[in-house]
């Protein structure tokens, strides 16, 4: 899956721990919002907002982003931009 990231949030739930929420365009156009709490996803979001983002969560840029699963040493899967 491709998109558009405009947006990160991080947000905190005292269920789930802290999840990243992405806003911005699938590669049709469509506006979206989409959340993960793939603790990869996430920190590679946290990574993004540092380097990119305003105290908003706004990125200085549209970034294209890809997401994919690779598979783990220990055989597990997990969820990662390319």
């Amino acid at each position: 899956m491709s998109l558009i990231i405009e947006k990160i949030v991080m947000r905190k739930s005292r269920k789930y721990g802290t999840y990243a929420v992405f806003d911005g365009e699938n590669l049709e156009g469509e506006k979206m919002h989409y959340f993960t709490m793939s603790g990869v996803l996430t920190s590679q979001a946290e990574a993004l907002l540092e380097k990119y983002g305003d105290d908003d969560g706004n990125l200085s840029s549209p970034i294209l982003a890809s997401v994919i699963s690779k598979k783990s040493e220990s055989g597990r899967f997990y969820l990662t931009f390319q």
